[in-house]
């Protein structure tokens, strides 16, 4: 017996290729439903381990309990710290140099072989020359 839309049906009256659709559209909703719980009991975890652990021990209260005060530390382990880069202000004179020369080539649609000439058309301006001159200083 199957359940179809809340009506019993009997596995003998589907038509085997119609039966192995629904069964497989069940599995598929099934496992939709443990990824879903597990991201949300244990996100910090990788998803096929946290799938394994909710669908063993969903119905644990105090496992569940452990497992999440674990997900939380390792949570807290993996915050990162320091400064990003969002902005390249933290970026090396070189690269911040060659950045400038790379747009220069893009606005310009220079080729790559003309990298030489985009250099020195930027190494002119005031801001390339005191690039230059940090990069020279190991800045």
């Amino acid at each position: 017996m199957m359940d179809i839309e809340g009506e019993m049906v009997v596995k003998s009256d589907i038509p085997a290729p119609v039966l192995k659709a629904l069964e497989a559209a069940a599995l598929e909703k099934a496992d939709v439903a443990l990824t879903k719980s597990a991201e949300e009991a244990l996100p910090n975890f990788d998803l096929a381990v946290a799938k394994s652990l909710v669908e063993k021990f969903a119905e644990e209260e105090k496992i569940m309990e452990a497992l999440k005060a674990c997900d939380a530390s390792i949570g807290s382990s993996m915050e990162e710290f320091g400064k990003s880069d969002v902005d390249g202000e933290f970026a090396s004179s070189s690269d911040k140099l060659d950045s400038l020369v790379k747009s220069y080539m893009d606005d310009n649609q220079l080729k790559k072989s003309e990298y030489a000439k985009a250099y020195a058309v930027v190494a002119k301006t005031d801001e390339g020359k005191s690039l230059i001159n940090k990069t020279y200083k190991g800045e």
